[in-house]
């Protein structure tokens, strides 16, 4: 088989493989399983900077995953208390959950460090050393460490407060 024979093959059979992977595609599309959530929230879905980032995290996911995964976000308070997500999530009452860490300090000590510093880092700065510096690890080992089923992932951020 001289080359032209051999490329032409070669097309022909990349060809094949394209079409047979973009009718095959939508049809294990199909066979995924649907993922529905329940996912309580600490602060009000309408509270700009608190409560707004949850709404936008459910919406993501579902974009992203083509609407195979809807997260149903509920008010404070409507499903379990605010105080209660992170044992409701660990306990699996509920699949996720929407907080502030911080709200964790009296079930796990470390985490203040890890939500609100007095004169800590500035938010980018909290996000290299976070995503680059470790800070995401030591976290899930922090909650690990205490028995808590969870993996926490950073969803938003606010600047430091004066006080």
């Amino acid at each position: 088989m001289n080359l032209k024979q051999q490329l032409t093959k070669l097309a022909t059979l990349t060809a094949v493989a394209a079409i047979t992977t973009s009718v095959l595609a939508p049809i294990s599309a199909l066979a995924i399983d649907k993922v529905r959530w329940r996912m309580p929230i600490a602060f009000p879905s309408n509270l700009p900077g608190l409560g707004t980032p949850a709404q936008f995290a459910a919406e993501q996911l579902g974009l992203a995953s083509g609407g195979a995964m809807q997260v149903r976000v509920y008010e404070p308070g409507k499903l379990v208390p605010a105080f209660d997500i992170l044992a409701a999530v660990s306990d699996g009452k509920t699949e996720a959950g929407y907080t502030w860490i911080g709200y964790d300090q009296g079930k796990v000590a470390a985490v203040p460090l890890f939500a609100a510093v007095p004169f800590g880092l500035k938010p980018w700065a909290f996000m290299a050393w976070y995503y680059e510096g470790g800070g995401h690890d030591m976290l899930q080992e922090v909650y690990a460490n205490k028995g808590f089923k969870v993996h926490a992932e950073l969803c938003g951020i606010i600047g430091p407060e004066l006080v």
